[in-house]
């Protein structure tokens, strides 16, 4: 290696970990400067631009940078600090019991919500059955129901008015035609009395045919009578033995008077003593009035 002695060749020992030490250096300084500059590429244009500025500019831009480094450092600081303060504040928030209880509230409230939502959805799906039926039942059982409510307002009226339908499936409405004349009246034109028999007759047109489609239900009644006149209490009178024959009935009356004209229809229309029978309540005591049972 032309060394003359042990000197020389530490000397150079030594030239070679300096040069060593110094393409580190070099190294190192080189990846701060593509950190500073963003890119690789951007280092030849860095060193161009040192090339091109003056010593002294770039001395006046060092101090000027220097300068501002302490401000700088005072920014970062107070960021550090205001970054601290919220971290306490958000590890705060999430040992709050507020914190805890909002979120126990909120689960309460989206648990209502979904329960809400489901009593919504079956309430829905009940309505439009309920229509569904109801459309179905006017366009299928209606015409029969005013059939039968014909036959119980004949008889309470003794014959003078028959029910009629009137009207598409959608928009059915009932008319009374009087036998006699041919003449119609729609409901603006009837009387309250004849308002109420018409509602009878329909409700006993209902549960006729309820009764056909299905076990016969005992029919019960609460002081119908009482709006009616005498003629009108014997007509509707009927129509309830009528219905007696063929289901129980059960009719309730705080008059006198409806009790003996019920006995004496009953008697009237050859309504079989054994399968008709009348009680009073007195003083929370029920009674049988054997009396009103027997024949008059």
């Amino acid at each position: 290696m032309g060394l003359r002695d042990e000197t020389e060749f530490l000397a150079m020992a030594q030239r070679c970990l300096r040069a060593s030490e110094l393409r580190e250096l070099c190294l190192r300084r080189e990846r701060e400067l593509v950190l500073l500059v963003g890119h690789r590429g951007g280092i030849d244009a860095l060193g161009e631009e040192i090339r091109q500025g003056s010593p002294a500019a770039l001395a006046q831009e060092k101090e000027e940078g220097e300068g501002r480094l302490p401000r700088l450092r005072q920014e970062i600081d107070e960021a550090r600090r205001l970054l601290g303060v919220r971290d306490k504040e958000i590890a705060d928030l999430r040992c709050d019991e507020r914190q805890i209880s909002l979120g126990e509230g909120i689960s309460r409230l989206q648990a209502r919500l979904r329960g809400a939502v489901r009593e919504w959805l079956v309430t829905s799906i009940c309505r439009f059955c309920l229509e569904e039926a109801r459309r179905r039942h006017e366009r299928e059982r209606q015409p029969e129901v005013i059939r039968e409510a014909d036959r119980s307002l004949q008889v309470m009226t003794g014959g003078r008015y028959a029910l009629m339908a009137t009207g598409s499936d959608n928009a059915r409405t009932v008319e009374l035609e009087e036998r006699a004349t041919g003449r119609r009246k729609g409901e603006g034109a009837w009387s309250s009395g004849l308002g109420d028999q018409v509602y009878l007759a329909l409700r006993f047109g209902l549960a006729r045919l309820f009764g056909r489609k299905a076990e016969a239900l005992p029919l019960i009644l609460d002081d119908i009578l009482v709006r009616f006149d005498e003629g009108r209490q014997e007509g509707a009178a009927r129509v309830l033995l009528e219905e007696a024959r063929h289901r129980q009935v059960l009719f309730f009356s705080c008059h006198e008077g409806t009790t003996r004209l019920l006995a004496r229809m009953a008697q009237e229309e050859a309504f079989p003593p054994e399968r008709r029978a009348f009680f009073r309540l007195d003083q929370g005591t029920i009674r049988s009035e054997d009396g009103l049972s027997e024949p008059l």
